[in-house]
């Protein structure tokens, strides 16, 4: 969804594929709900009741490191079942965003040079500076979200268990859309003005509204004071 709002920025207002604001809000908020509670239920199979696990990890091996057994350890059950599925699901993912990144980057630059002999030179240079950004951001996505992926399929292979760099590679495949959106921020001035017309945009259009409504109360009122002072000039 993060990649569709960048794209969805190059097209025109008719385009096919321009989404209503609904429609684009309803699978943005729907995307993020299903992300969400998606962690929640794959954690509560993952991440059993640590007393116990501890209880039964104390009574399976009497010898274990009593700082195994302490409140700051996390104990992981099935790790090896949970860690299948878990490298499982990234790998599907990382497949799913390679394949539409290259999608919208082909489409954004056919869109951007199917056009250009009837643009100046300014707004060509402004496109294609924008159609760099996209890159950007897509190379960041893509970038964040393999590296941690090919480090968890690599420790799974060796069978090598880390709970920081397990910890560290799912922090940061799960914060990659956003700094896929902080680079373009960065790079991109016409991006960053945008975002705050945006933000700004219902503040203009309250305003505007709120404009017209003194105006309308104040032809009311005059309009009204004309109609007692001809039935005055009548009577």
């Amino acid at each position: 969804m993060l990649i569709y709002y960048c794209y969805d920025a190059i097209l025109p207002p008719s385009h096919i594929l321009k989404l209503k604001p609904f429609a684009r809000n309803f699978l943005f908020i729907f995307s993020k709900a299903f992300v969400t509670i998606f962690v929640i239920v794959y954690a509560q199979f993952l991440i059993p009741y640590q007393n116990d696990a501890k209880t039964r990890l104390r009574q399976k091996y009497p010898s274990v490191p009593s700082y195994m057994l302490t409140n700051d350890a996390l104990i992981i059950d099935d790790p090896t079942y949970s860690y299948v599925w878990l490298i499982a699901t990234i790998s599907i993912v990382v497949v799913i965003e390679v394949v539409l990144m290259i999608a919208m980057t082909t489409y954004c630059f056919y869109c951007m040079s199917r056009g250009n002999g009837h643009h100046c030179q300014k707004t060509l240079a402004i496109r294609r500076k924008f159609l760099i950004s996209i890159v950007m951001q897509m190379l960041t996505h893509l970038i964040v979200l393999l590296v941690p992926a090919l480090i968890l399929m690599y420790c799974a292979c060796m069978k090598i268990s880390s709970q920081d760099v397990t910890d560290w590679c799912i922090f940061l495949i799960t914060i990659h859309g956003s700094v896929g959106v902080l680079t373009m921020l960065l790079s991109n001035k016409y991006y960053r003005s945008e975002l705050i017309v945006i933000i700004m945009k219902p503040r203009c259009i309250y305003g505007r509204h709120a404009t017209k409504v003194v105006k309308l109360e104040e032809s009311t009122r005059s309009d009204t004071r004309a109609v007692i002072k001809n039935n005055s000039w009548h009577k």
